[in-house]
């Protein structure tokens, strides 16, 4: 073969070289862009608001276990649309200390998404607000922390004094506020999953 002819092949093998090394570049590159922006799409779907259709509000008598009561809200087609079917009144002892839960779900799923387990996995981004009007006689404090030792408000202490009579409304939220929940921080903050409320009559 003639030095020509054995310049020109090796000049062909080095164009092919090249070639091969700008595609596999262009892969790479294709991969990485591709990574980076699952990367930042995840972290807005686990910062959804919750969709909930009922809450259980659970009081239990310190004194008694078996003087528990559950009242429900309902709104089973979610928010806006219909008004709630169902709203319980919170109908209560006077003298008496009760340990109260919220159970929050969502019955637009099959099977039925307990809400709850989520609030608590994702603590650090939520807080359940509190507001009994009028407040004389009753007090109220909220009994759980999330991972940096702030409210989180799913369990709760209710003091009920012997003044405490008559009828009440019981304002409960519930805040999502991923990366902006602070100490004291008031309910205005952050996104809004529930704003319900309970009539409370105490006898």
């Amino acid at each position: 073969m003639s030095l020509i002819n054995k310049s020109k092949s090796k000049s062909k093998q080095v164009k092919m070289e090249n070639k091969s090394i700008q595609i596999t570049a262009a892969i790479l590159v294709a991969t990485l862009v591709f990574t980076s922006a699952c990367k930042k799409k995840k972290p807005e779907e686990d910062n959804e608001t919750e969709v909930i259709t009922t809450v259980e509000f659970t009081f239990k008598d310190s004194a008694n276990a078996s003087n528990t009561k559950t009242f429900i809200w309902e709104d089973i087609d979610g928010d806006g649309g219909n008004a709630p079917n169902r709203i319980d009144s919170v109908i209560l002892d006077k003298s008496k200390t009760y340990l109260t839960e919220v159970k929050l779900l969502d019955k637009t799923k099959d099977p039925i998404e307990n809400i709850t387990e989520e609030v608590k996995e994702e603590a650090n981004d939520h807080q359940v607000y509190y507001n009994l009007t009028p407040a004389t006689g009753v007090e109220l404090s909220v009994s759980d922390k999330d991972g940096n030792n702030l409210p989180l408000g799913l369990t709760t202490k209710m003091v009920v004094g012997a003044s405490a009579v008559g009828k009440k409304t019981l304002n409960v939220i519930l805040k999502h506020k991923p990366g902006a929940k602070a100490a004291n921080d008031p309910s205005s903050v952050g996104e809004t999953d529930i704003d319900i409320n309970f009539p409370v009559r105490i006898k």
